[in-house]
């Protein structure tokens, strides 16, 4: 079974932040061959990049994608702490199944209230509402942060499934050695 080609072309692509210019006329396409693994040191726009391709920043350029849908893990965000996990999840469009699987997965009781979990409890938290998303294409800004190592096994074994059936998966990383499993295209920014 062939798999339908997903791309995202990114045309003279431009963006600053105040008088810092992140990035210049910059050019990239990417497609759903490989995982993608943004790779660079701090600051220098793997989070820009990915926002802009989510349209959740203005640019200028260009950036044309046949993604229809797109399921979104930050790298920081606050929880709302009032919520219960299963609350929580339930804000989002997701599989129930999925949601269950990967909640038992990740070991996360989804009766505990998001103010009660540590830093790697919410990053569980965060991958699950993105996981169980069924979407075109799959972004996740520094995954592994506040992972245990079970966790990020859990988490790669989640990617390979995903890229064995077609999706397209951009992951912003320091880290690319623990993804050693995967068919990788590494993009230094």
């Amino acid at each position: 079974m062939s798999m339908k080609l997903l791309t995202i072309n990114i045309k003279n692509f431009c963006k600053k932040y105040k008088s810092k210019i992140v990035y210049n006329n910059f050019n990239l396409l990417i497609d759903n061959k490989k995982v993608n693994f943004l790779v660079s040191p701090n600051g220098i726009g793997k989070s820009t990049l990915i926002k802009a391709i989510l349209n959740l920043i203005s640019y200028k350029g260009l950036i044309i994608t046949n993604l229809v849908s797109f399921a979104y893990c930050p790298e920081k965000v606050l929880l709302p702490e009032y919520l219960k996990v299963k609350d929580f999840l339930n804000l989002f469009d997701i599989n129930e199944t999925k949601k269950q699987d990967l909640l038992a997965l990740f070991k996360v009781n989804e009766n505990l209230y998001l103010k009660n979990l540590s830093k790697g409890m919410h990053q569980k938290v965060l991958l699950i509402q993105a996981l169980a998303v069924d979407a075109d294409g799959y972004f996740f800004d520094e995954p592994l942060n506040g992972l245990d190592k079970q966790s990020e096994c859990v988490f790669i074994a989640e990617i390979k499934k995903l890229y064995n059936i077609g999706k397209m998966i951009i992951i912003s990383s320091h880290y690319v050695e623990r993804y050693n499993e995967i068919n990788c295209n590494i993009i230094e920014l």
